[in-house]
């Protein structure tokens, strides 16, 4: 049974019988559930000259939850935002608001970039006081990198240009950005964007002010180099990496510490990467030690059989190879986290089109995923569920349609009190099934369509609209001739 008191800090009204609150008519459904949070910060955003300083019809509060509801509704275009804040404001303050998108768009364009950074690093905290869940009493941060696209703008071709493998006019802009995450939330913490040019590892030096002395990061191969592993001990910071191809792995080096267990001197390579400066190579110390490990994968359809893990994490009785090889497939889950910020959000192709756009864009993804997080980290506390197993897509769904409802029983506290609990008791109960070691087949079923690929300029490709047609009889054809 669903809980009537819940518990939502910072993010809701949190046990309305001991906070009071003065209820007021909400402007939008999603500021219903979190305007006494975010509210503050938002206000801050007016200023008394300048950019949001007249007093307009799309303000920065409305901008901002309109921005939040589409980015939480993928695929919803600036018209049918501007819609649905039109029908808020009508209901609301009884107001006509145009349905044209021109003013709404303007109205993103001055939406003060460092103000929902301020909210995005705000509901970072909160997840980050809600979940006490470690590894060996270490908190774990996992980091790696991903990509996604812009439209071809000529402003954003310039700040982010796309891979020279790709003929002119025919590819999209393409922006690299390293993620921090953490596993015990899994809450999106820091997002360091770049163009395709710039390496992971220079960005990873961004970074070393979010992650704690004394947690663990973990991150794949590309980031066990000497100089990263030597930049991460210098701030007192451990690392489990998976080990370089290049790297030696004859496991009669160094000293045993275990079956599969060694403690390898790493010497100082001679070249200085690209990733750091001359200064901070000079910097490096001459010797590191590293715990290299080796253990098997025997579970039927991993691709990875053997797997060599390098570490800092030196004492064989406080972290053995078990533990290590457990925390290391805990790596795994930033895969899944990406997919649902990328895939299910949709992340992976954006839609403004000038880089200061695109940029608060990326920033209302990462707002909207990790007020998603809460939503299901508060669920599963509140009704003892295993957040692991609760579904991303299934709280979204939720959260659209329950938001909606939720303005109607806005003035009335204890009502909306229970509204809440059955909200999170919805979001508890829609779990995922329990597939221990499921294997998933790096394949696709749905065919794709015989057209042919844009090659060229779009004006050049207007002379072969029916070169399709030739291209699925010659496959037709194919297929009878095998």
């Amino acid at each position: 049974m669903f809980n009537a008191t819940p518990c939502l800090p910072g993010l809701a009204l949190c046990r309305l019988h001991q906070v009071q609150v003065a209820t007021k008519r909400c402007l939008a459904p999603l500021q219903a559930l979190w305007g006494s949070f975010l509210d503050d910060l938002l206000s801050a955003a007016k200023t008394s000259s300048g950019c949001n300083s007249r007093e307009r019809l799309w303000t920065v509060p409305l901008t901002f939850w309109t921005f939040l509801s589409q980015v939480l509704c993928p695929g919803s275009s600036c018209r049918e935002a501007v819609r649905k804040a039109a029908a808020w404001v009508r209901a609301a303050k009884g107001q006509i608001l145009s349905e044209e998108d021109s003013a709404y768009c303007q109205a993103r364009s001055r939406l003060p970039a460092k103000v929902l950074f301020k909210v995005w690093q705000a509901v970072c905290r909160q997840l980050e006081e809600r979940s006490t869940h470690q590894w060996c009493g270490l908190e774990i941060f996992i980091v790696d990198g991903a990509e996604c696209q812009t439209p071809d703008t000529a402003a954003n071709q310039e700040r982010w240009p796309q891979p020279q493998s790709q003929k002119p006019g025919c590819g999209f802009p393409h922006i690299r950005f390293l993620a921090l995450f953490s596993l015990a939330s899994a809450a999106l913490l820091r997002l360091k964007i770049a163009p395709t040019a710039i390496s992971e590892q220079r960005l990873l030096a961004k970074l070393w002010g979010t992650i704690r002395r004394g947690s663990v990061l973990l991150a794949d191969r590309n980031f066990c180099g000497y100089a990263q592993l030597a930049l991460i001990g210098q701030r007192g910071i451990h690392f489990a990496f998976r080990l370089q191809a290049v790297r030696p792995r004859d496991m009669r080096a160094g000293r045993r510490l275990g079956k599969e267990d060694r403690l390898i001197r790493w010497r100082k390579p001679s070249l200085c990467p690209k990733s750091i400066t001359a200064q901070q190579f000079a910097a490096l110390p001459p010797i590191l030690d590293v715990r290299v490990l080796r253990f098997i994968v025997g579970l039927p359809g991993f691709r990875t059989r053997v797997v060599y893990l390098a570490t800092s994490l030196t004492d064989p009785q406080l972290y053995p190879l078990a533990k290590l090889a457990e925390l290391y497939r805990f790596r795994w889950q930033i895969e899944l986290c990406f997919r649902h910020i990328k895939i299910t959000m949709q992340m992976q192709h954006l839609r403004c089109k000038t880089p200061h756009v695109v940029t608060k864009e990326l920033l209302m993804h990462c707002i909207s995923y990790n007020l998603a997080r809460h939503l299901m980290l508060t669920a599963a506390q509140t009704y003892d569920a295993p957040v692991q197993r609760l579904s991303f897509k299934g709280t979204l769904d939720t959260l659209r349609h329950w938001a909606c409802a939720l303005c109607t029983v806005n003035e009335r506290p204890r009502k909306k009190n229970n509204f809440l609990a059955q909200m999170l008791y919805a979001i508890a109960a829609d779990r995922i099934p329990d597939r221990p070691n499921r294997v998933e087949p790096r394949a696709v079923k749905r065919r794709r369509k015989h057209y042919p690929l844009l090659n060229t300029r779009r004006k050049n490709m207007k002379t072969i609209s029916h070169a399709h047609k030739v291209l699925a009889k010659r496959a037709k054809l194919r297929r009878n001739l095998s």
